[in-house]
């Protein structure tokens, strides 16, 4: 029996421990509502603005999911529209490509052109110095500037060496 006493006793000490420090949690708690009871208005409207705040985040999700299908769109057209065009790039590079090779070729023919052009346009200039006509006589025709658009002397192996009585 005096070993049931002691652990009565023993037990009683412990809730008597327990009741302080339960007391005392209950104390602190007491505090610290009564803080925040004295801040339920702060409360209140820190709650007003996070909800302000998550509907305002909202509305900018639900913009920016609209705008990011519009620029999809727009990236599937472009991307669409960039197909259609790279056959036709491919083409218009191949045929510049082949135009700058000829031009490199007649490169001396062209060189000779330059410096003749002068005096060409000189010669252009006295055919047409009475008016805005020229008079003049086609004895011998040649259309080649140096080999590059007919080859010379093609013309009068087709038409053949008879003159005009002007041109004899």
């Amino acid at each position: 029996m005096s070993t049931f006493i002691v652990q009565a006793a023993g037990l009683a000490g412990d809730w008597q421990r327990r009741d302080v420090i339960l007391a005392d949690v209950i104390g602190q708690l007491s505090g610290v509502m009564q803080s925040l009871a004295a801040r339920g208005g702060e409360f209140e409207t820190l709650i007003a603005q996070t909800r302000a705040l998550d509907g305002g985040l909202y509305r900018q999700g639900q913009a920016l999911t609209v705008s990011t299908a519009g620029i999809a769109t727009a990236t599937s057209s472009l991307t669409d529209m960039f197909a259609r065009a790279q056959p036709k790039l491919v083409a218009a590079q191949n045929a510049t490509t082949s135009a700058l090779n000829m031009l490199l070729g007649a490169g001396p023919e062209l060189d000779r052109a330059a410096i003749d052009l002068p005096n060409i346009m000189s010669d252009v200039g006295r055919f047409t110095g009475r008016g805005a006509y020229g008079d003049g006589y086609v004895c011998s025709l040649d259309i080649s500037l140096y080999g590059v658009l007919l080859p010379g002397g093609l013309l009068p192996q087709i038409g053949g060496n008879s003159h005009s009585a002007v041109c004899r």
